[in-house]
């Protein structure tokens, strides 16, 4: 519970300390595939952070119909915002694979807020730093080419390696880049022709960095 806490962006500024003491007031909770971990109008008394597995966060029209609003892994942020603010969840959240997560309570969270001004600070620098995340997140997958929206995925792998691991399945990457199954599929099949990757089971590595990072620049407007 600890590394994820520590790999996840929104604790970065934390001390080893104060992660400690968010672990003790935090539990591990697993979900099975296509189980709910909470619904829209619903009451955030706490926020998430995904260990392993990928999480659908989505919401539900009148008339029915599913739009699928984000799709979070490894380290992401569940909720937060609506937890902090005590309000209710905007969408629902729900297991596309076996998942386990780490449920943070908001009270005991906030508690320690008032109690430390600086832990306060270190919230609003990653607030804003989330934001930034959140914003980059959506121009890439709403302004990129298929193409770009791929490499940049690739190229966001663990930091001074040259390897994307692949911890969610193909049909859960494609929806969280805004585009099918076939279109990653082929996009890949040309990465690897071209000697920009090579894919091995579980991992991608990059074999020209420097082109893939030409690509991922590539804007569609």
């Amino acid at each position: 519970m600890l590394k994820t806490l520590k790999n996840t962006d929104f604790f970065a500024d934390f001390s080893l300390t104060e992660l400690k003491n968010i672990a003790l007031a935090s539990k591990l909770v697993a979900f099975n595939a296509k189980a709910p971990i909470f619904m829209e109008g619903d009451k955030a008394r706490g926020f998430y952070i995904v260990m392993t597995g990928s999480i659908k966060v989505f919401q539900i029209s009148a008339k029915g119909k599913e739009s699928i609003v984000n799709i979070l892994t490894s380290n992401d942020i569940i909720a937060l915002p609506a937890a902090l603010k005590g309000e209710t969840f905007p969408a629902s959240a729900e297991a596309i694979e076996g998942s386990s997560l780490i449920y943070i309570p908001a009270k005991p969270f906030l508690d320690a807020l008032k109690e430390n001004p600086r832990l306060g600070i270190k919230t609003v620098s990653s607030l804003s730093r989330l934001l930034h995340t959140m914003v980059g997140r959506l121009s890439s997958v709403t302004l990129k080419s298929a193409p770009a929206r791929v490499a940049s995925l690739i190229l966001s792998g663990e930091k001074g390696t040259n390897v994307f691991h692949l911890t969610s399945k193909k049909t859960t990457i494609a929806t969280q880049l805004n585009m099918t199954l076939e279109t990653l599929s082929r996009t890949l099949s040309k990465f690897k022709a071209g000697k920009l990757i090579s894919e091995d089971s579980d991992r991608i590595k990059i074999l020209n960095r420097e082109r893939l990072e030409e690509i991922s620049e590539d804007f569609s407007i």
